[in-house]
């Protein structure tokens, strides 16, 4: 019996959601496949349905943040439209069929998403050895601690006195979603788009953080790419530093400098200029995208819990650590035996 969000979720159940969640995803993968940086190339936006670009043209990015990718009580909820019923269903589904990646019981975060361990210094937790702080970064200390947790109360339940830490390298949903059963197969699109962390973008939304440009500034950049060479197509361009503290002339003449292209090359200023004021509906159609990535990380998830399951494996997921500092918060915990109530607190514990 696996235990989710304090509810016993059966294996038949699960396996009902992982079917649930594979229509939605049917459903909606254009979206999720989709590349933002052929936000133009390809006009994904003209390829939502014309009542969802109605009610999210140049929609305010906090009210972003709090009507799409907040899971607040629908009273709750201000709508300055009214929305059409098929996103509203859109949201409320993502919502809905995902894993609660909210750790439960536990003391809060700041406003900046840092936990409150951090609260007296950035870069040190008040509540791990000095020890274990030595060289390692804030966000690996609130790991350390929290997973240390885990790995004591599973060796007192299986009486395990020596533990071995293997690492696999495969941490990251986008490499391991490559081992998902052939009945939820995914994309690799759709795999990367787990790893992003909705939590820490809906703060960037609610701060309207410039950082935001970004996504605008580097699908403008591909239609440039694209007109001067198309051949030249989602070129990995190498991570220009601030880029959204720069105008676009410069960013764009670093980023074409990047992919071998003339720097200097004349710009149209009125294309330029129409591309960059659809930033509002670039960041919307991300966060439809990011609306779903839970989605895909609860299917891969469902995936390894159900397999493991059917080979005799008790299992329970916890959303161990803060989910806005470490963006893949959720654990897998099996054991042959012993695990239906030991772990249940554990996530609530600090």
């Amino acid at each position: 019996m696996t235990v989710l969000s304090g509810q016993p979720l059966s294996l038949e159940k699960q396996k009902q959601l992982a079917v649930n969640i594979t229509h939605v995803l049917s459903l909606y993968g254009s979206i999720v496949d989709s590349y933002i940086i052929e936000f133009f190339t390809d006009n994904l936006w003209g390829k939502l349905p014309y009542s969802w670009q109605a009610v999210l043209t140049n929609l305010p990015s906090p009210q972003l943040a709090a009507v799409l990718l907040e899971k607040g009580k629908p009273e709750e909820v201000c709508y300055s439209v009214v929305w059409p019923l098929s996103l509203l269903a859109f949201k409320a589904t993502a919502h809905t069929l995902a894993f609660s990646r909210t750790p439960h019981g536990r003391g809060g975060a700041s406003a900046t998403g840092r936990p409150e361990e951090f609260r007296e210094n950035r870069c040190q937790s008040a509540k791990l050895n000095p020890l274990f702080r030595k060289h390692v970064k804030p966000k690996k200390q609130h790991e350390i601690r929290q997973l240390g947790k885990v790995v004591k109360k599973l060796s007192e339940i299986t009486r395990c006195d020596q533990v071995v830490d293997i690492g696999s390298g495969q941490r990251h949903p986008r490499w391991a979603g490559g081992a998902a059963l052939p009945r939820h197969a995914l994309s690799y699109k759709a795999r990367e788009a787990a790893c992003h962390a909705i939590e820490d973008y809906a703060l960037r939304l609610r701060s309207k953080s410039p950082i935001l440009r970004t996504h605008c500034y580097r699908a403008t950049l591909e239609m440039l790419i694209r007109a001067a060479d198309p051949a030249k197509r989602r070129l990995g361009v190498q991570t220009i530093n601030k880029a959204h503290q720069l105008a676009f002339e410069e960013y764009a003449r670093l980023g074409l400098q990047c992919v071998g292209l003339d720097p200097a090359a004349p710009l149209d200023r009125a294309c330029v200029d129409s591309m960059l004021a659809q930033q509002q509906n670039v960041v919307a159609f991300f966060s439809l995208a990011l609306l779903l990535a839970p989605l895909v990380e609860t299917l891969i998830l469902l995936d390894r819990m159900i397999y493991l399951q059917e080979q005799g494996f008790q299992c329970q997921l916890i959303p161990l650590f803060n989910p806005s500092f470490s963006p893949r918060n959720l654990v897998l915990v099996a054991a042959k035996a012993g695990l239906d109530s030991a772990l249940s607190t554990l996530a609530g514990e600090d």
